[in-house]
């Protein structure tokens, strides 16, 4: 008997689901998938808009992150001018 593997069955990675495209979408993002994968990741986004707007939602979550830790490591060692800690305080207490 013949048994074919899931991961490389061809009809099995063009009827990929969202859950699995899903999954791909964020291991892609931390991992290089494999050609099977990109291959049935592009058929499925090639047709469902909803797991092509969770990728842009990821991809933009991302850069975000990035540019953030860019800015914490760039402003690492600034400290807030004592003046501006002042008013902020007093800002507080007046509330």
């Amino acid at each position: 008997m013949n048994t074919v593997d899931e991961a490389t069955d061809p009809i099995r990675l063009v009827r990929l689901r969202c859950k699995h495209a899903t999954r791909l979408i964020s291991q892609s993002m931390e991992r290089p998938l494999t050609r099977g994968e990109k291959i049935s990741l592009g058929v499925h986004l090639f047709v469902c808009k909803w797991c092509r707007r969770y990728r842009r939602q990821l991809q933009l979550m991302q850069e975000m992150i990035q540019e953030f830790a860019s800015i914490e490591t760039t402003h690492a060692g600034t400290r807030m001018p004592e003046s501006a800690r002042r008013r902020i305080e007093e800002a507080i207490r007046g509330s």
